[in-house]
Parts: C-alpha cells; structure tokens; sequence
C-alpha cells in the first residue's frame, strides 16, 4: 500500500520530494476494486455524486443526474436507481423536472421499513426544490417542496433522520438574508426552519449535518465566519447557535469545508477541508469539546492525493474517504481521485488511484462501508459511458473489498 504525508512534522518534506523527485507511488492493485454498475448515460442515469444506502440483501440505492433526455433541456432531470450485488441497475424514479423536482444530488437514507428519503436542488412546486420519499413499492411522494423564500432552496446535501422520524437538513440558498437554512421535517409533513444565516461569523452555503445523541446538530459552512473561509457550528435543540470554530485563524488549519463533520465517543469533531493546510491541498481537520483545533491530516498534491470529499469512520477509529483529485498523473496531470484510509495516529494509505478508465474517476461523495469492512462509493465520471462527448464517462458505483 502507498503511505503518504502522516504528521504535520513530515507532511511538508514529503510534499516538496514529491514535487521534485517527479515519482509517480503505485495504485493498489485492482483485484481488490471492482466497478460494479457503469453508467451509460441514458435513461440509466449518469454523473453520481451523494452517498449510497444499503439493505441487508446488499442492494444500494442512489441518486444520479440525467436520465430521461427528452427533460431537463435534454439532459434528464436525476433518478434514483439500485444497483443488486450482481451489478443489475434498476431505475427507481425518473424525475421530470416539473413539480416532482429534479437534480437529486445529495445522496439517499433508507428506514427500516425501506423507505428512501433524499432532496431534489431544484423544481417542485416552489422551484426551490424539495425533499422526497421513495416507498418500496416505487411510489415517491414530495414530503416538503422549498419556495426560495425564507425557507430556503436548493437542498444539495441530502437528509439525515432522528429516532422519531423527523428530517434534518440545510438549504444552501436563499432564506432570510440569501445565505442558507437549517430546517426540520416533522413525520406529518411540517416543515421548521430552525436556523437562518446571517452570512457573517455563522458562516453561509451550509454542508450537510451530523445529529448527536442530545440531539444537537453540528455542521459546516464553505464561506463566511471571522475570516470569511468557513466555520464548523452547532445548533441546540433549544435553537441556540455557536459557531465553533471560523477557518483561517492560522496559517496551516485548512479553508472552505466542503463537507460536514464526524464525531468521535470523546465529542471530537473531524472534517475535510477543501484547501488548505500545509500544501494548500485540502486537509482533515480534529476540533475539540473545548474548541481547539488542530489539523489531524495534510493532503499531498501531484501523485498522492487532494481535494477531498466526506469521511466515514470504522469501530477501530479508522477514517476512510475519497479525494477528487491526485492519485495518479492522469487527467491533465492533476489525478483522477482516490479512495484513502487515515489511522487513528494519522498516517494516511492509499487505498486505490482512479485512472478514469473503466474504474471511474473524480469521486466527490462521501463512501459506505459494510459489516465485513467493504467500501462502496460512486464516481462521477470515468466508465465506459460517454455524456460530455470528451470520453470523459458517465461514472460507475464501485466497491473496495479490505
């Protein structure tokens, strides 16, 4: 396995052999990936980019854009597909673009009784975009359909659910002062917009939320806070806001958070960063109960791996995640993106180098991992489709077997 910068010590050393040696590290070897569904861009779907549900069977369930061609100016307005465990693709729901909404981009959560519940950016009623349920029978119904008003619009980052089967999730638009919502959906349809952002140190275009066991929400801004780069917040089941922690308070702690945040037993918070840290790369940050943050883990550019997108955490403590850049020295010399493993002590492996071939590229969704320790994730080019007339493909869902 490739090993790549571990410490804040060593990570900028590395970096600069890296640039100078011009060494390519080695991808791990691909009988441990498998692609297991392509997608051809047609009715099939194309460009997938949230994070897949499971069921005990094995069978994912996703959310891609496309579609229909005869929608969405030609392109297809998104459907909800499953891939079985074979690979056998099967399309859920088409969406139209009209008041089902269109462009499901965040990702899908599935109840125990097999339910999918996911957001739609635009379209619906309001043109806000909505969130949606899809039964397992393939019936969707429109749960809540935003107005691009005060209860925000374009829900980008998917939903995540309570105990009581309430909703969570952000609006990156609009709102009060154009800028974002946190908002509520209750099981009986009743929609709460329990936080607006101001813009200012609260940050703005919120990511997408973690839900503790007291019921406080955390979360990510991309911009905004003290220094106009980002902020990690909190917000109380009292509706009592914090901001956390604003980026760009030292030189090295990483900028725009691309994606929310993970907690640990101890109440620690780790997250990515798009840019930052100390290659400007992209880096995980680990922010403390008290406050302190401290960059647990610095990306590498060139050959190794930057960019990166949400993480996912195992019992032994281990982070796993996806960059969309580095890896290799394809894709105009900048990567195709990787698959990564961190270990509590913050040494980083690579866990695959996409090629942009048939295994896919440019991966930009958080992954899920299954009971014997397997990945899953999607990619949202690479594959033997082709939608941008470029070769560029059309994605693929990909497994990782550890």
């Amino acid at each position: 396995m490739l090993k790549f910068a571990i410490s804040r010590a060593a990570a900028l050393p590395l970096a600069i052999a890296a640039l100078t040696s011009g060494t390519v590290p080695p991808a791990l070897a691909h009988a441990r990936y498998t692609a297991l569904y392509t997608f051809q861009g047609l009715s099939d779907g194309n460009s997938p980019s949230g994070k897949l549900a499971a069921d005990s069977e094995g069978n994912l369930y996703g959310t891609a854009d496309g579609g229909d061609r005869t929608k969405c100016n030609g392109y297809g307005c998104g459907v909800v597909f499953e891939v079985t465990p074979d690979g056998r693709e099967k399309v859920l729901y088409a969406f139209t673009g009209q008041s089902d909404g269109a462009l499901p981009q965040g990702g899908l959560i599935r109840d125990r009784h097999g339910n999918l519940y996911g957001t739609a950016t635009s379209g619906g009623p309001g043109f806000g975009g909505l969130v949606f349920k899809i039964m397992p029978n393939g019936r969707k119904k429109t749960l809540y359909a935003f107005k691009d008003e005060y209860d925000g619009g374009s829900p980008q980052t998917g939903v995540i659910r309570d105990g009581d089967g309430n909703l969570y999730g952000t609006t990156e638009l609009f709102g009060r002062y154009y800028c974002g919502t946190i908002f509520k959906l209750a099981p009986d349809g009743t929609e709460t917009t329990l936080y607006t952002f101001t813009g200012g140190r609260d940050g703005f275009f919120p990511n997408g939320l973690t839900l503790d066991k007291l019921g406080n929400l955390y979360g990510t801004t991309l911009d905004g806070g003290a220094h106009g780069i980002g902020t990690v917040f909190k917000l109380a089941p009292d509706g009592t806001f914090a901001t956390l922690y604003s980026f760009g308070g030292s030189g090295d702690d990483g900028v725009q958070p691309g994606a929310g945040v993970i907690a640990d037993e101890a109440g620690n918070l780790y997250g990515p960063t798009d840019e930052g840290g100390l290659t400007d790369s992209g880096a995980v940050f680990k922010l403390a109960p008290d406050g302190t943050e401290s960059l647990f883990y610095s990306f590498v550019h060139e050959g190794y791996a930057w960019y990166p997108n949400g993480l996912i955490a195992d019992k032994e403590g281990n982070f796993y995640g996806t960059t969309q850049w580095g890896g290799s020295k394809k894709c105009f010399h900048n990567g195709c993106g990787s698959v990564f493993k961190l270990a509590p002590d913050g040494t980083g492996t690579v866990l695959y180098a996409f090629t942009n071939g048939s295994d896919g590229g440019q991966p930009s969704g958080e992954m899920i991992e299954d009971s014997a320790g397997n990945l899953f994730g999607t990619t949202n080019r690479g594959g033997t489709g082709d939608c941008s007339g470029k070769g560029m493909g059309c994605g693929v869902v990909f497994e990782i077997k550890q």
